[in-house]
């Protein structure tokens, strides 16, 4: 009995042992706090004071993930513009198309919230382009056979194609291990009916 007692000892040392640094792991593919990037505006959102970033650097964000990330811009946060900055400016001097580094917190819903944002070249647009294609972000409301359902922030659904070209990035790395309730970022282009043929879909955040 004792020699079965030390035996379950330790299995549960080692156990946990391995589990840690499964944990740690987890945290690096999904790094949250501080942090600061280097890339490319995609699309700006007036309405939610939010714009869609083009993720270029460092490189162990793109490597975890994050080849796009939204960034939530607050009144407080400082937009450095050469030698002109603007203090509680919003959304003011940010456009599609710009490079900029920003500085900030990665909160758990996926966004980057912006604490500074140095505007380093206005209208760059980094190779390849991409023709005819748009963003879009929602979270995940229904699965059906080659396609899934999203709700955007104003409130509708768009309807999502998934083709054997579609690649899946971020937290989840195939189509079968999409869920409901999984907040996406769709890279495709629309059909005339409002659908979306989706060239990319990256997982900004799991559902539980």
């Amino acid at each position: 009995m004792r020699t079965l007692l030390v035996g379950i000892t330790v299995l549960l040392v080692t156990a946990a042992a391995l589990a840690l640094p499964a944990r740690a792991g987890d945290r690096e593919s999904t790094p949250l706090g501080r942090m600061t990037v280097d890339g490319v505006i995609a699309s700006v959102d007036p309405g939610s004071l939010t714009f869609l970033l083009r993720v270029l650097r460092p490189d162990w964000a793109r490597r975890s993930g994050l080849d796009y990330l939204p960034v939530w811009v607050q009144h407080g946060t400082r937009i450095d513009d050469d030698d002109n900055w603007f203090a509680r400016s919003a959304l003011r001097g940010i456009h599609r198309g710009d490079r900029v580094t920003v500085e900030g917190f990665r909160l758990d819903d996926g966004r980057l919230l912006a604490l500074a944002i140095d505007v380093k070249d206005r209208a760059y647009v980094p190779p390849p382009v991409v023709v005819n294609e748009i963003i879009f972000r929602g979270i995940v409301v229904a699965r059906r056979p080659n396609l899934v359902v999203i709700l955007e922030a104003g409130g509708g659904t768009r309807i999502i194609l998934i083709s054997a070209t579609t690649r899946f990035r971020g937290l989840r790395a195939s189509w079968t291990a999409l869920q409901a309730n999984d907040t996406v970022i769709v890279v495709g282009e629309p059909n005339a009916d409002g659908s979306v043929a989706a060239s990319e879909i990256q997982v900004i955040q799991a559902s539980r």
